[in-house]
């Protein structure tokens, strides 16, 4: 019996697949994103309460996809796999993944042969008993034309790969049209302190290889927290993190240390609002005001008062990309805390 239970564990089913390099889908698609899940401690590997929440709460909106940001398996050998898939498994049913690999995805696996054998079509074989981490997919709605570029940011585990991935974006995005999302496990710029410079880099040749006004979003995982902001304006490519998927969160600055952006207004707006309104001590509440004690600090939200818990909603159709963030409270209760959407006329917008 214990051999069976053993052979089952190490043998479980990889995720569903939802779409394998160069795919082009010709319908609305409905993603639901998250990065940073918490799957156990140092001695146990059952998924944690608020990532359980999370992933009861994306089943429930029956989405299109679940796209997972990296750091999704404890590492990256067979029997983490077999047991987080099977974890997710559990709550997610056969709802097709997305992914990205982190950190934990190339530990103990550096050429990312175990993340290939879970995530059939997300992992080319690139030769010599190694697969990538990167693909794309497009999306065609009508006039609305994008390709979501899955890219891999984790440049010290990569070796060779990286200048591979950047050969790959010099076909993939030769006399691009369309509109381009850009997905990342690491981010670029980042209000809860993770923003990583290979990230920055790897965007930065994106940038280099679109014509102007070609990139819409960049989604990404960075530090535990949900985040969003516009940093050059509305027009420009919104930045999402929907990195607070259940690991212990981190502080989220309001404001970079100029100020000279910070939060979406609306999601600032949301997270003070919420904040005021709960009852934790007044403490928590000055550091977000940058009063008291804090008068001479960045005001910030607390990751141990006011956790920003949650996940992100992409939706693409026929009239353009929506990106939604979701915020888990204290109590485990689901409000949502941004709606945007982008079209040409004004750009990055909130909407009801």
């Amino acid at each position: 019996m214990f051999t069976f239970l053993l052979s089952s564990l190490l043998y479980a089913a990889p995720f569903t697949p939802f779409a394998s390099e160069g795919t082009v889908i010709r319908k609305p698609v409905r993603i639901s994103a998250l990065g940073n899940t918490c799957m156990g401690g140092l001695l146990s590997s059952k998924m944690c309460g608020k990532t359980r929440v999370i992933m009861q709460s994306i089943a429930k909106e029956k989405p299109d996809a679940v796209l997972f940001l990296g750091d999704f398996v404890k590492n990256g050998n067979a029997n983490s796999w077999a047991k987080n898939t099977a974890d997710y498994q559990g709550v997610l049913g056969d709802i097709p993944v997305l992914a990205v690999p982190g950190e934990s995805e190339y530990q103990m696996a550096p050429k990312l042969l175990p993340y290939a054998k879970n995530l059939p079509g997300m992992a080319e074989d690139i030769g010599l008993n190694r697969s990538a981490g990167w693909f794309h997919i497009r999306v065609n709605v009508g006039e609305q034309k994008w390709k979501i570029l899955f890219l891999d940011a984790n440049k010290n585990q990569m070796g060779s790969k990286w200048n591979e991935q950047l050969r790959w974006l010099d076909k993939t995005l030769k006399k691009n049209k369309d509109q381009v999302l850009v997905v990342l496990n690491k981010s670029p710029i980042d209000l809860g302190g993770s923003s990583a410079k290979e990230a920055r880099v790897l965007l930065n040749e994106v940038k280099e290889r679109l014509g102007l006004l070609q990139l819409r979003a960049v989604l990404f995982a960075g530090s535990r927290t949900t985040q969003a902001f516009l940093p050059e304006g509305n027009f420009d490519p919104l930045y999402v993190g929907c990195g607070g998927g259940g690991l212990k969160a981190d502080n989220l600055h309001r404001f970079e240390r100029k100020k000279r952006w910070g939060l979406h207004p609306a999601l600032d707006a949301f997270y003070m609002e919420n904040l005021m309104r709960s009852d934790v001590e007044d403490a928590i509440k000055d550091m977000a005001k940058g009063k008291g004690d804090y008068k001479k600090k960045r005001p910030t939200l607390s990751g141990a008062g006011f956790p920003t818990y949650g996940w992100c909603n992409i939706n693409i159709d026929g009239k353009g990309i929506r990106i939604h963030t979701n915020y888990l409270s204290a109590k485990n209760q689901v409000k949502k805390s941004l709606k945007l959407r982008y079209n040409k006329l004004k750009g990055w917008h909130s909407t009801k």
